[in-house]
């Protein structure tokens, strides 16, 4: 009898042992497992903070991160063409967008990492929309001439900076170079035709185009610049001259190297020297027009007069 107990005994505490070696083996992979798991992760973080935080050589990595939202009207228009040829090639997210305000074009980026105060460097985050601050507003000439005319443009332009009231508003003119030029053509005209009829008054002045006239009853250079003045210093609104509508497109194209307005600050600012500023947009290639013509680059003159737009504080500068 007492032989089959200790039998017995001794295949319980056998199979105790067995039941615990075996519970033992399983914990013990579950924390070798836990841990692959853990330095697996570890080494995944590691390559998405060395990856937000390595230097972007490549243009169209930067590019690619930028929402482009135009409005609706300049979609449709000849514009809106030019800009979609400028700035898909860049691989740009190009949106339309519709608003009670014609002419507006804003930005948003989609950011990956912030940056740490505490780290000194960027810290990778999930995939988040951010708005840029800058937001441009585009006018015709003839558009802006009316403004002042009706001498609405300051309740425009407060009206707008309520909309948009967490943006700093950017204000691309096109066609003012032309119209002050078209407009003094038309005052020496007159001037002309005045000492004419005075000398002679049987001599008829000079017939003029229905344009024209219009031309002349506008604002003169001066009304004008005023008006740009008060815009820069007590609206603080920035202007951007165009010439015609591909430049306007172009200007806009220009991000596609510095993706957005204050990183092309930073970069003006980082420069030695004025004249390394001047240049640093010499050589960004601009994308052809889908006509079939070749992508030119921007000249030296060109990139100076974009490094006045932006950075010159002469507020009675005319840049055009």
């Amino acid at each position: 009898m007492k032989e089959t107990e200790k039998i017995e005994k001794d295949i319980l505490n056998e199979g105790h042992y067995t039941h615990t070696t075996g519970k033992s083996n399983v914990e013990e992979k579950n924390k070798n497992w836990n841990a692959n798991e853990e330095r697996e992760a570890e080494k995944q973080r590691e390559r998405q903070f060395q990856q937000v935080n390595k230097l972007k050589y490549d243009k169209l990595e930067m590019t690619r991160e930028m929402i482009v939202d135009i409005e609706n009207s300049l979609v449709e228009g000849t514009l809106g063409s030019l800009i979609r040829d400028h700035l898909e090639q860049k691989m740009m997210t190009i949106n339309a967008f519709q608003h009670n305000v014609p002419g507006i074009i804003k930005f948003r980026r989609k950011v990956t990492a912030e940056w740490s105060d505490e780290l000194g460097a960027f810290v990778p985050i999930p995939e988040t929309i951010q708005e840029e601050v800058y937001i441009f507003y585009y006018l015709e000439i003839e558009t802006f001439v009316q403004f002042i005319e009706n001498d609405s443009l300051h309740t425009h332009i407060s009206s707008l900076q309520k909309i948009f009231h967490n943006k700093k508003l950017v204000l691309l003119i096109k066609g003012f170079d032309g119209y002050c030029r078209k407009k003094k053509i038309q005052q020496n005209r007159t001037f002309t035709n005045a000492v004419r009829t005075g000398i002679d008054p049987s001599v008829e002045n000079d017939g003029q185009s229905k344009k024209k006239q219009t031309i002349i009853k506008g604002p003169d250079q001066e009304k004008i610049e005023e008006e740009l003045i008060w815009l820069q210093l007590i609206a603080k609104v920035m202007i951007v001259h165009t010439k015609d509508t591909e430049e306007t497109a172009e200007i806009i194209g220009i991000l596609n190297r510095h993706s957005t307005i204050k990183s092309l600050y930073d970069a003006y600012n980082g420069c030695r020297t004025q004249e390394e500023a001047e240049n640093l947009l010499t050589d960004v290639e601009i994308p052809n027009n889908g006509l079939g013509h070749r992508n030119r680059y921007v000249n030296k003159a060109l990139s100076k007069r974009i490094y006045e737009i932006f950075m010159g504080n002469n507020a009675d500068t005319i840049i055009s």
